[in-house]
């Protein structure tokens, strides 16, 4: 057993240049957290400034869009099933009511675990309800629909009016 207890977060962003995406504006950002002082989750999203979609991500438009993008949420294999997902998420949270509040939020999901930590946060009102993009989001056909039984099962744990 893990004591969460006594969690810290760390964030950093970095500018970097936007000229792939034809973007006004791309900054990466990297939320960490820390138990005991050992980093065990990670969750990166960036920022896009009136970027071309299609650059970010080819299942986006090809028009320009403002955008926050997740990149990667990834927690250590010994602390998983212990929250630390959904702590990322609720300190995404934070930032996003102080710094982005009104930018739609997308991500390219792999797997239903990941977007039901996302609809789950959604639901605890960490992250305000609409920001979340159905119509930018993508879920990867290979890998996402592999366990069914899962879904079902993540489906029964979320609140009423959010699916996966």
């Amino acid at each position: 057993k893990y004591n969460l207890r006594k969690i810290e977060f760390s964030i950093e962003s970095n500018e970097v240049d936007p000229i792939y995406q034809k973007a006004d504006k791309k900054i990466e950002y990297d939320i960490r957290c820390y138990c005991n002082g050992k980093e065990v989750g990670l969750l990166q999203f960036t920022e896009y400034v009136n970027a071309l979609g299609s650059n970010i991500d080819t299942h986006l438009p090809n028009e320009k869009i403002t955008i926050l993008y997740f990149d990667w949420i990834e927690v250590d294999s010994k602390y998983r099933n212990l929250g630390v997902g959904q702590l990322l998420y609720k300190e995404f949270g934070k930032i996003y009511y102080e710094k982005f509040n009104g930018i739609p939020v997308t991500r390219n999901f792999d797997n239903p675990i990941a977007e039901y930590s996302l609809k789950k946060a959604i639901s605890l009102n960490w992250i305000p309800e609409g920001t979340f993009s159905e119509k930018y989001t993508n879920r990867n056909e290979s890998t996402y629909y592999k366990d069914q039984k899962l879904i079902e099962d993540l489906r029964k744990n979320l609140q009423d009016g959010y699916t996966l």
